[in-house]
């Protein structure tokens, strides 16, 4: 996931998406 985020630094929603599933996670 680490690595998609910075293969798509246009896409910054990706990274708050993948934020808001580790916060649900945790």
């Amino acid at each position: 996931m680490t690595e998609r985020i910075q293969l798509d630094p246009l896409e910054p929603w990706v990274e708050v998406k993948t934020t808001k599933e580790d916060w649900a996670n945790a």
